[in-house]
């Protein structure tokens, strides 16, 4: 048993018994975000999505892991760009001769031939019919996951549809005419499905209701009040037994239903840790239900009300890597999925999905004398910008084992936060963004630096009167000594955490296409100011007495003690006339001799590049191509041999640097 599952990153099939993903296609072009299974044969359809808007139907062998045919694109939509109208839904004929493709905020259905992606038909409704379907009708949270109810009947000749609209059209695929209109839905139709037996067509709707109409007479036959306000996603057995899945998003629940005996077989109810939803769902043949849910989805067999498997999914924001001391274990963290997931480096494979703490994790850390893994971040439930709360957790406990709430205004709880394992200090800044005030309206002072020191559970530190704005940056040394802060008000300061004094403040240093130059002298050089743009100090090397950063689309190594630029690294167009890239995030090497770092995705760029670059010659040693978009964070083994990227469609790559380095 499979289950197939579109992402940003491609379509993953997920072995069902094992919980795992055996395997990722469709990884080129962007968001696979529409898909349908073929009853009569092993094919997959897919709807994706490129970084440019450009979108297209192919269908997939899944035996093979082939793409056998790309749908053809209708010829009234081909001067769009990027599309106006959006593919919402899929649907094969069970034998796969037909592929229905709706798409929102359109009324008009086109049938391909699987097999050729020709369009065989396009079909429209009258116009009196049009002017009853209004998407503005329609609630807001029922839009943006609504995509078009569509079945077709079992011998192929009949298909129905329902766009926005109180009533149901049955056409007949040969003739491509509609052969009845149906109404009784007056609050809308959310699923449609045609019985084993050809003989009946029940369509679930967004109140709670199931009706079933006779398809000999096409008289009603009966109506079914299930619930209050679930949207009823139906689905009839082999033996035809009509069953339906209701959806409550008020109630966050997916409560299953025996239609005919009006009886529920079980309710799921949400766990809400972070005022999570029901999302995409799914019926089987009217024996197995999958959703997706508090970022895993869930397979169940009717009947039984434990789950058949869990697979996690749309962890959400994969933010942070970090190797473990020995370099066999890979931690990922993932800050809306409130968990980490550990990998194992030699097969590839998680070796533990880590559910607690239940958090929105900011950063995962590594303790290079115990082994343990920690995280940074804040207390479920809670929003990003609004609360001064901040926590540290062993990875694998309940609770936190620090908790430091900051007075005055939020703190940066994405950026504004750092622990040091080796010293076992966690710090915070608080502020927020102010013209000339250095405090708050409630006497507060903004852009304070906290130390809390977490083995004596006391605060160690408290930085005052430096910075005059919100932190929005902090990062310590791999030793835990130093610590860097940012401020919005442009300045960036480091600190000896242990001594509690400022080693010092970057000058404001600007960089330019040819080198670097103090603020001061800036008028007298009569250079473009648009080339100019501020250095950004992002991380140290391991000694601690470098640090890197970006200034535009070039890298500025900073000798702390010397106070002054050790190298400038110049990148390069990664598009032809295009923009130069924006580079983030940065990581030195355990050896200190390299610099990584990645770029985000621009128009035209097929592969993100993520770069190696010797500072010791200013030499650009390798460039690696393979995620398709943003890299949000970047990892070193232990023995710098292996440099790990994490972009934003949540996948991994793992890089081998032995060729490279010297």
């Amino acid at each position: 048993m499979y289950l197939a599952a579109g992402s940003c990153a491609g379509v993953w099939w997920y072995d069902l018994i094992t919980c795992l993903p055996v395997s990722l296609f469709e990884t080129e072009r962007g968001m696979v975000d529409r898909i349908a299974f073929c009853s009569g044969q092993p094919w997959l359809a897919l709807k994706n999505t490129s970084k440019n808007g450009d979108e297209v139907i192919k269908i997939w062998d899944t035996q093979r892991q082939k793409c056998i045919a790309v749908m053809e694109y209708p010829v009234r939509l081909r001067e769009d760009h990027p599309p106006q109208n959006g593919v919402g839904s899929l649907c094969f004929s069970p034998s796969g001769q037909w592929l229905a493709a709706s798409r929102d905020s359109s009324v008009i259905v086109d049938i391909y031939e699987s097999l050729t992606g020709s369009v065989h038909a396009s079909l429209e409704l009258p116009a009196e019919d049009v002017e009853l379907c209004s998407i503005d009708d329609w609630p807001n949270e029922f839009f943006w996951n609504f995509s078009g109810a569509l079945a077709f009947s079992p011998d192929n000749r009949l298909f129905a549809s329902s766009h926005w609209s109180d009533f149901i059209s049955v056409w007949d695929i040969t003739t491509r005419k509609r052969i009845i209109r149906l109404t009784g839905h007056s609050e809308g139709v959310h699923s449609l499905s045609f019985s084993p037996c050809d003989q009946f067509l029940a369509a679930g709707g967004v109140k709670g209701t199931v009706q079933v109409w006779e398809a000999a007479t096409w008289q009603l036959q009966q109506t079914y009040p299930l619930t209050g306000d679930d949207w009823m996603d139906i689905s009839y057995a082999p033996d035809g037994t009509l069953r339906a899945a209701g959806i409550s998003h008020d109630q966050s629940t997916v409560t299953v239903w025996d239609v005919p005996q009006q009886k529920a077989l079980y309710t799921f109810q949400e766990k809400n840790y972070f005022g999570a939803e029901i999302y995409s769902i799914h019926f089987s043949n009217g024996t197995h239900l999958a959703f997706q849910s508090d970022f895993e989805v869930q397979v169940k067999s009717v009947g039984d009300a434990e789950p058949l498997s869990i697979l996690p999914w749309e962890r959400g924001d994969l933010h942070s890597l970090v190797f473990s001391p020995d370099g066999k274990t890979l931690c990922a963290g993932y800050r809306q999925f409130g968990g980490v997931i550990l990998w194992d480096v030699a097969t590839h494979r998680p070796q533990r999905v880590v559910t607690e703490p239940r958090c929105h994790i900011v950063a995962v850390y590594s303790d290079t004398a115990t082994g343990k893994f920690y995280a940074t971040g804040y207390p479920p439930g809670e929003s990003l910008y609004y609360g001064n709360t901040l926590n540290l957790w062993e990875i694998g406990q309940n609770e936190p084992i620090a908790e430091l709430t900051v007075p005055g205004e939020p703190p940066d709880r994405r950026d504004g936060m750092a622990y040091a394992p080796a010293t076992e200090l966690l710090a915070c800044g608080n502020g927020t963004e102010k013209d000339s005030e250095s405090s708050d309206e409630n006497g507060h002072e903004t852009g304070a630096v906290y130390i809390w020191d977490v083995a004596r559970g006391q605060m160690r530190h408290i930085f005052r009167g430096k910075h005059t704005n919100r932190i929005n940056y902090m990062r310590f040394s791999p030793d835990g000594t130093r610590l860097l802060s940012k401020c919005t008000d442009w300045t960036n300061r480091v600190w000896d955490v242990m001594c509690g004094e400022e080693i010092g403040e970057f000058p404001e240093v600007f960089v330019m296409p040819h080198g670097y130059f103090d603020a001061a002298y800036i008028k007298s050089l009569g250079e473009d100011l648009r080339a100019l743009t501020h250095f950004v100090p992002l991380v140290f090397s391991p000694c601690g007495n470098l640090i890197a950063g970006v200034s535009g689309a070039r890298i500025l190594v900073w000798d702390i003690e010397q106070c002054e630029a050790r190298i400038i690294m110049h990148t390069s167009l990664t598009v032809p006339d295009g923009e130069y890239p924006l580079v983030d995030p940065i990581v030195f090497s355990p050896c200190g001799r390299y610099v990584a770092f990645g770029e985000n995705w621009q128009p035209g760029l097929e592969k993100v590049p993520v770069q190696l670059w010797d500072i010791s010659t200013g030499e650009n040693v390798a460039t690696f191509l393979g995620h398709p978009t943003d890299i949000q964070c970047l990892a070193f083994s232990p023995d710098s041999t292996i440099l790990a990227s994490g972009s934003y469609d949540d996948t991994i790559l793992l890089w081998d640097l032995k060729p490279y380095l010297q």
